[in-house]
């Protein structure tokens, strides 16, 4: 694990970007790549990039919160009227943006990018019970309601599980491009504590989960979109689930 910026996140306050120099020693940053690992990356990405790494790491901690699992600023605009200022940081969830009552294309993020912030994008990431049992759709596990989709075969080619995780591809690549068109470079945090094995995308392993990753990065590549920094989110002693340092820009820590 080289040529990445390290951040600590703290999953119960949610604030991403405590820069963990005294704990990563591998970090160091005459090793940090220069560049994003897209090579394609546009200049605003660059540009936040280049910002994280020379201005941030080691020096400062960035605040930032979590938009309530959808798209909005509800808990950074309360910060606001607590402290008199807004975090650094808001940090938006893809998870139901194929529903109907909520609309991802209005201008919350273009506005909070406009203001100075730094967006950011998680996604869990909801399938159907199975390939056969479309009545409901979740993304933990475990429990009483579960999703059995199998992360290897939604990264095979050709697979009934594979036609419907490229059916949430295509809808979060339509997204991402739109952002991408109005200049917003996303701190782009995919497939978070696999590990952990909680959600469908982690209940195969660490091979089924770095599959699953790389198919996601190559699918946003071949479909033109250059405006992410791929942050990965580490649970501790789970070396072997990191999908390599050509696929990752940043290291979070959710504790």
């Amino acid at each position: 694990m080289k040529n990445i910026i390290i951040f600590l996140t703290c999953f119960l306050l949610t604030i991403e970007g405590v820069l963990a120099q005294n704990h990563l020693t591998y970090a160091k940053k005459n090793i940090i790549s220069e560049q994003p690992v897209d090579k394609q990356a546009n200049a605003a990405t660059r540009k936040l990039y280049s910002f994280l790494r020379n201005e941030v790491w080691g020096k400062k901690v960035l605040a930032g919160c979590q938009a309530e699992w959808n798209y909005n600023t509800k808990d950074a605009d309360s910060i606001y009227q607590v402290c008199g200022k807004h975090p650094a940081v808001n940090v938006f969830d893809f998870q139901h943006f194929d529903q109907s009552w909520i609309d991802y294309r209005t201008d919350v993020a273009k506005k909070w990018h406009d203001a100075g912030g730094i967006v950011g994008f998680m996604w869990h990431i909801h399938m159907p019970a199975s390939v056969t049992n479309n009545e409901w759709q979740g993304f933990y596990s475990k429990g009483k309601k579960s999703c059995s989709i199998s992360p290897m075969q939604a990264a095979t080619d050709g697979t009934p599980e594979n036609s419907l995780f490229r059916q949430k591809l295509e809808g979060v690549a339509q997204l991402l491009l739109y952002y991408q068109q109005q200049g917003i470079p996303i701190l782009w945090r995919p497939l978070h504590e696999g590990a952990g094995r909680w959600f469908w995308w982690g209940a195969e392993g660490a091979e089924a989960y770095k599959k699953l990753y790389r198919y996601m990065y190559d699918y946003f590549q071949q479909a033109g979109i250059h405006n992410l920094l791929w942050v990965w989110t580490s649970e501790i002693g789970d070396d072997d689930w990191y999908p390599g340092d050509d696929y990752v820009d940043i290291v979070a820590r959710d504790a």
